[in-house]
């Protein structure tokens, strides 16, 4: 085995986050009264997406990105005003209730996790991710979960990286490698922290391209789960 610690992003990388989203969203919606069709569902993504991607840089906090996100996309669909806090408390319960996974997701945490440690290194909201968790196969594959509003830190941050190195018994950084579908975040830390970095792009994207993704190295980009067992077996380069 060529990496013997296998970090990995849990949403869009192991877990369907696009079809949580979208459940939740619809589910939010109509509890509020609310109409919810494609147009509805787009904005949401694209404004949430956004102050992620904020987040990921430090520009906005995840207290301002939980209730802003509601606010900036009522205004933009002329929705009635709402208490947008309890509008974000009823979307993170709906989403923590999602747990569908990425095809192919549970054999590969099945499967390598028999020849090396496994770990889920996420930003996800708490009570979201242990929900979603609570209710997944996948668990029974994983050694430890690091959530970052639980250690003070997010990623890209070195400050989270080195939290979850501290808590890896006998951990190597030459051994270890983080597998994500974000630049900004799973990438770039990687890179922040020193270990190699593995993006999951099943859409065939370039790495690099655009703002979010100048100025980061990805040792290895993989378009499934087949590859990515190759890496981690040493059998890419």
């Amino acid at each position: 085995m060529r990496y013997t610690y296998i970090l990995l992003d849990s949403d869009n990388t192991l877990m369907d986050f696009d079809a949580a989203e979208d459940y939740a969203i619809v589910k939010t919606l109509t509890e509020f009264g609310c109409p919810c069709t494609e147009q509805e569902k787009k904005a949401y993504s694209e404004i949430n997406s956004a102050l992620w991607e904020q987040f990921n840089q430090g520009l906005v906090t995840r207290e301002f990105l939980m209730v802003d996100r509601f606010r900036r996309f009522f205004e933009k669909m002329n929705f009635p005003e709402a208490d947008y806090v309890e509008v974000n408390e009823r979307y993170k319960k709906n989403l923590g209730s999602c747990a569908k996974l990425i095809d192919g997701a549970l054999e590969f945490c099945k499967e390598m996790s028999r020849e090396a440690k496994l770990y889920i290194l996420t930003n996800g909201a708490v009570e979201v991710q242990k929900s979603r968790f609570a209710d997944s196969p996948l668990t029974q594959y994983i050694t430890e979960i690091f959530i970052s509003e639980e250690t003070g830190y997010q990623k890209p941050q070195k400050a989270y990286f080195d939290y979850v190195f501290e808590r890896i018994p006998d951990f190597e950084k030459e051994k270890a490698i983080m597998i994500g579908d974000s630049l900004s975040s799973d990438i770039a830390g990687a890179n922040h922290a020193g270990v190699k970095a593995c993006w999951y792009n099943p859409a065939g994207k370039e790495c690099g391209a655009g703002t979010n993704g100048s100025g980061v190295h990805c040792d290895y980009i993989v378009k499934d789960y087949e590859e990515m067992k190759r890496v981690i077996r040493g059998e890419m380069v």
